[in-house]
């Protein structure tokens, strides 16, 4: 059987990973969840989120569904968190969508546009974009955007 150099090169990291955490006798407790999104918290609840290899499924929220938008919740409730996060992409495409939480969206990848009462605010990587409560809204890029988003509360499809 031969192994190509990426699964060795993966193999050798997930040993040297796993050899650092026992040298450091870490009490971290390490899961991840059916997206590929890593998660690793500490007694004291202090969280590692590592969303890098996370699988985003199509938008599909209490009955909305948008082809060219995907989202993942990163943490939220499961957590016990007051803070929830996710990571959405959208491809060519737009969402409308009205706000019952708070939300700060932080780009990673392209140009992310929030259009409000006819007004457009752009932010490209780097860059991040508050949107207040009630904000009624169309989430759009004229590209391909990927952003992590923080919501408060936690529990935000309880207000949809």
């Amino acid at each position: 059987m031969e192994i190509d150099e990426k699964t060795l090169s993966e193999v050798i990291a997930k040993i040297v990973e796993a050899t650092v955490k026992a040298e450091s006798g870490s009490n971290l407790k390490s899961s991840t969840d059916e997206f590929g999104t890593v998660k690793e918290v500490a007694p004291s609840g202090v969280m590692k989120i590592d969303y890098r290899n996370t699988k985003l499924p199509v938008f599909d929220c209490n009955g909305v569904h948008q082809d060219g938008v995907y989202m993942a919740d990163i943490s939220g409730v499961e957590d016990d968190k007051n803070l929830g996060a996710g990571v959405m992409s959208i491809d060519h495409s737009a969402l409308e969508w009205t706000l019952t939480y708070d939300e700060m969206d932080i780009v990673l990848e392209g140009k992310l546009q929030i259009e409000t009462n006819g007004d457009i605010v752009e932010a490209g990587p780097g860059e991040m974009i508050i949107i207040p409560k009630n904000s009624h809204i169309h989430f759009q890029s004229p590209e391909t955007c990927k952003y992590l988003y923080v919501v408060y509360p936690t529990n935000w499809t309880d207000y949809l």
